[in-house]
């Protein structure tokens, strides 16, 4: 996923001017683990990452 950002108005902030996703689906199995988080949130991983 990417996220790009831009320096906003407000003092310290940032504004998303877009979002990407790559599609989950066409990606192999063994390359991401996706973790439901119990609050309405997943959390993406990278197998390098667990």
């Amino acid at each position: 996923m990417e996220f790009g950002h831009i320096l906003s108005s407000a003092k310290g902030g940032r504004d998303i001017e877009y979002i990407r996703a790559a599609p989950f689906h066409i990606l192999p199995d063994d390359t991401f683990r996706l973790d439901n988080l119990g609050i309405g949130q997943i959390r993406l991983l990278s197998l390098n990452q667990v």
